[in-house]
């Protein structure tokens, strides 16, 4: 299974589960901000990650995304 570059961004509303996601998501990837990491992970691991993070955020007020970098 190859790995895939990618972004994971998030905006998490309420401080405890930010610091809950952020470290999730640092277990996965490189922190290039506070709530922006630079990721190479197989489907697998990205969906471990999500599902560890969704298992933490509230969905009615949190936003997490992940886009896929190509040509690098």
């Amino acid at each position: 299974m190859s790995e895939s570059p990618m972004l994971l961004c998030y905006d998490i509303r309420n401080p405890r589960r930010l610091v809950r996601v952020y470290r999730r998501a640092r277990r996965f990837g490189l922190a290039l901000q506070y709530s922006v990491f630079y990721l190479e992970l197989s489907e697998s691991r990205l969906n471990d990650l999500l599902d560890q993070i969704h298992s933490v955020i509230d969905e009615t007020e949190d936003d997490v995304r992940v886009y896929r970098i190509s040509g690098l």
